[in-house]
């Protein structure tokens, strides 16, 4: 992973910006530590492989460390990624994903996604009318704002 986002080198400031926005996007995470583990709790009953009981949500629990502060919660997980670098099963995800690139020859044969269109108000006028069919008023500790949705 490193060695990738590095473009060679095992350490740089790109692998200290990555671990950087995944800590934070960890912490984010863990202040809704509730609010996931309810959406996981209600997939139980669909029978996804990898989430089959309570057991797996109790380890998703443990790994969220709700009772950590957020200083002690991204010395943990910096801690995780820098233990990853010597993991062989890490290195030997990095090997089969080389593999395979190089066996697939790149990205050559993929189609690449479609782009949607952008249009800028001169090229397509401005909106005579419109109407709203829903909306939602959403209140932030320092913020007031509303959220349109079109009716589906």
């Amino acid at each position: 992973m490193a060695y990738v986002i590095n473009h060679g080198d095992k350490t740089g400031r790109s692998f200290h910006h990555f671990v950087d926005l995944c800590t934070k996007a960890y912490n984010l995470i863990r202040v809704r530590w509730h609010d996931v583990l309810s959406l996981l709790y209600l997939s139980l009953p669909m029978g996804l492989t990898t989430l089959k009981g309570t057991s797996e949500l109790k380890y998703i629990l443990a790994n969220l460390s709700p009772t950590s502060d957020t200083f002690q919660a991204q010395q943990t997980f910096t801690k995780l990624i820098k233990e990853s670098h010597g993991n062989i099963s890490v290195k030997l995800n990095f090997w089969v994903h080389t593999a395979a690139q190089w066996v697939s020859n790149g990205n050559a044969g993929v189609a690449p996604l479609p782009q949607p269109e952008r249009k800028t108000v001169s090229e397509t006028g401005r909106p005579m009318e419109f109407q709203v069919d829903q909306y939602e008023k959403r209140v932030r500790t320092s913020i007031k704002y509303f959220v349109y949705r079109p009716d589906l």
